[in-house]
């Protein structure tokens, strides 16, 4: 009898598995999904619509956060493309006033760096070198988006990402609900975290699309930005959220209180 309730339950685990892995591809196979590099842009914008939806719904008369998409590393503009169009699918062409893009980088390609952090054994300054910002700008135009939802920022982020930027996002009301960072390095990682997350509320989601650019080494990266940024910091972090990702590269923002602006973060890393 002990051998039968085992073998029961060892066949209902495998069903329960079969049946959700048969769901997850058969959702991936969508036409009307959109992925890059296996982030399902489906999932995330349904995250944030539904939940406004059930919170309201449940008699909630908060406002809900659902803020823009922040690209940091645009490089040609493919992700940009990607997420407009999943916007395009998901909303049938009706844009509401948030999810607009905003996106960083020096169009030069990877900086030049001498911190054992960043350094990898086949990229270096000038990699990823893209063809330009008005490229990417008429790329995004020929699919339909314009101007008035897409604003890029040309720089390295050490210069760019300021703090009197940060604080102009802030006064406009402008919060970052999806964030996409494909700046390959520790120290842009960080510099970027730093920076955003007074511009983050708790339930953004941030994609590290670099996190396994150095094999996994937890000591270089993307990997070591993440523990380092969440060892930093006691009533807020960045937690593994892999239903929207399955290769793990999706994070959950989470806070316990608000977080304003920290002069001394922003010294420390933007001046290099």
């Amino acid at each position: 009898m002990r051998f039968f309730k085992h073998w029961i339950k060892l066949f209902l685990a495998r069903y329960i598995r079969s049946c959700l892995a048969e769901q997850e591809h058969s959702e991936i196979d969508k036409p009307n999904n959109i992925l890059f590099e296996g982030v399902i842009l489906q999932r995330v914008l349904s995250h944030f619509e539904g939940r406004k939806k059930t919170w309201t719904v449940r008699g909630s008369n908060r406002e809900f956060d659902i803020g823009h998409y922040f690209e940091f590393g645009c490089y040609d503009g493919d992700t940009l493309i990607d997420f407009f169009n999943a916007l395009k699918s998901f909303f049938k062409g009706n844009f509401p006033e948030y999810w607009k893009m905003f996106a960083f980088d020096s169009f030069e390609g990877l900086p030049k760096t001498y911190r054992n952090e960043d350094l990898h054994p086949y990229a270096g300054e000038g990699s990823y070198k893209s063809q330009g910002m008005e490229y990417v700008y008429r790329r995004l135009s020929e699919v339909g988006c314009g101007d008035e939802r897409l604003q890029l920022y040309k720089g390295f982020f050490e210069t760019i990402l300021t703090e009197k930027l940060c604080n102009d996002f802030i006064e406009k009301g402008i919060k970052a609900s999806f964030v996409n960072i494909d700046c390959d390095y520790y120290s842009s990682t960080m510099t970027t975290l730093n920076w955003i997350e007074p511009l983050l509320h708790d339930g953004s989601i941030v994609y590290f699309d670099d996190i396994y650019f150095y094999n996994c080494n937890p000591q270089k990266g993307e990997l070591k930005a993440i523990s380092d940024f969440n060892s930093k910091r006691e009533h807020s972090g960045l937690s593994p959220a892999p239903f929207f990702d399955r290769g793990w590269r999706c994070y959950m923002y989470w806070r316990n209180r608000e977080i304003k602006p920290h002069k001394f973060e922003f010294e420390n890393y933007i001046s290099g």
